[in-house]
């Protein structure tokens, strides 16, 4: 019997991208962030692919241009970084697997440690109708550069998909998850079906030793 519901990861999952650091190359081209932003995002983006990414620090750099805009700014600016930066480096093998996924007619969503604002135009491009991801903090109608859940990033992206999937009466073992990085391997242990997806280093030894199926897309 196959999988009741399907989770996708985004980056380097169903795109060939970094949308964290392409968000702040796509500001400091329209002038909203400091040139230094892309040396301090491609720090963030090598703790990241170490498994050692000091949360705390990324959120306040990550976020910092959200403060005192409003939804719909954020909306347009997020919809013109994934035209701009995102939308051509999406993976045609991606695409098919979420299309296949849709096509049971089973519960599928998003889940990303992206914010919700930033993955949302790339969902709704796949069609995919739910988002799981973290909201950024939204005060009388602005934001503050802080989150207003708890990260979708690493073990907690358990929670979510157990959230999801508790809507439905599904068991996280009887879900497939597909996932490219070391700190996706929490989730695609706890998933039934899991689908490491052009894997990091410490990924690739995991999935082979647990005998999970390597998806390369390119």
């Amino acid at each position: 019997m196959g999988p009741k519901a399907y989770l996708f990861d985004m980056d380097h999952t169903l795109i060939n991208n970094d949308c964290d650091v392409s968000w702040k190359d796509f500001l400091i081209e329209k002038g909203v962030a400091p040139k230094s932003a892309t040396e301090t995002a491609e720090m963030f983006f090598q703790q990241y692919k170490q498994n050692c990414l000091d949360m705390s620090a990324f959120l306040n750099f990550q976020l910092k241009e959200f403060e005192g805009k409003t939804v719909e700014e954020m909306k347009s600016l997020a919809q013109e970084h994934f035209e701009t930066f995102v939308k051509d480096k999406i993976y045609e093998q991606g695409r098919e697997a979420v299309e296949a996924a849709l096509a049971t007619g089973k519960p599928v969503a998003l889940l990303t440690a992206t914010n919700r604002i930033l993955a949302t135009p790339l969902a709704e491009n796949f069609n995919i109708p739910t988002v799981l991801a973290f909201d950024v903090k939204n005060v009388d109608g602005k934001y503050l550069p802080e989150p207003a859940d708890e990260i979708s990033h690493g073990a907690g992206k358990i929670d979510y998909a157990k959230a999801f999937l508790a809507q439905f009466g599904i068991d996280i073992k009887e879900c497939a998850y597909y996932g490219d990085s070391t700190s996706d391997i929490p989730i695609l242990s706890a998933v039934g079906f899991p689908n490491p997806v052009n894997p990091s280093d410490e990924l690739k030894a995991t999935a082979e030793a647990n005998n999970w199926q390597i998806l390369n897309f390119v």
